[in-house]
């Protein structure tokens, strides 16, 4: 151990352009790391909220005295299934307005 550093503190006072090569590779190259690090981090929050919005589900209930949780428990569970079977590439406010349902925040109501 004392040989290595006795090296270092001598390559550092003889080639002193190597050293200072050396220096700033590495300040450069941890720079680097830390910048395409935050990217990633970004790219993945911005993955997560997209993700989170395609899972939001947005109900106006027009007659609230007619809702019960039963009621709504059980329109939740037909939306899930029905979503389940759909193409990803299909749209459910379509399909819904074609078949004459109500369509609710584009999406159809159950």
């Amino acid at each position: 151990m004392k040989l290595t550093l006795r090296s270092l503190f001598l390559t550092v006072r003889r080639e002193r352009m190597v050293f200072f090569l050396l220096v700033l590779c590495i300040a450069s190259s941890a720079i680097v790391i830390h910048f395409a690090y935050g990217l990633y981090q970004n790219y993945h929050i911005i993955l997560e909220e997209g993700e989170s919005a395609a899972k939001e589900l947005r109900v106006r209930i027009v007659k609230p005295e007619t809702v019960t949780k039963k009621t709504l428990h059980a329109a939740g569970h037909a939306c899930r299934d029905k979503t389940r079977n759909q193409p990803e590439n299909s749209d459910p406010a379509e399909s819904a307005e074609q078949k004459g349902r109500p369509v609710h925040q584009g999406r159809p109501f159950v």
